[in-house]
């Protein structure tokens, strides 16, 4: 139901205009869906707007999860980590991470986090 999940993402996006959390949830739609072209360029653009203001690494992180780039997702969630994003505490119950939770890495970065 790939279209379906982006055409949500895109409603959510115009009643939140701007919301990086919105904007990382469609990225992560392209990814899992397969839509590299697409999830690559929501990367691009909060890139683009952590130079204008605070984006959290985690949501950059969520969009490589899509993919399943996993060593970026786990080096964008280290840096949310050592930025002390507020979305630290979702990281062990993020559905969307799922795919990270056998690796090594990530049960370090939890026992680092505290859970």
């Amino acid at each position: 139901m790939h279209a379906e999940a982006v055409a949500e993402m895109r409603k959510a996006l115009d009643l939140s205009p701007g919301d990086t959390n919105a904007i990382a949830s469609l990225g992560y739609v392209y990814g899992a869906g397969d839509h590299q072209t697409e999830a690559q360029k929501v990367i691009d653009q909060l890139r683009e707007l952590a130079t204008r203001r605070y984006v959290s690494s985690h949501h950059v992180a969520l969009i490589y999860a899509g993919l399943g780039e996993n060593d970026k997702a786990l080096r964008w969630l280290e840096k949310s980590y050592e930025e002390r994003s507020q979305w630290l505490c979702h990281f062990k119950g993020e559905p969307r991470l799922q795919g990270l939770h056998s690796d090594p890495r990530f049960k370090d970065l939890l026992r680092r986090i505290g859970f």
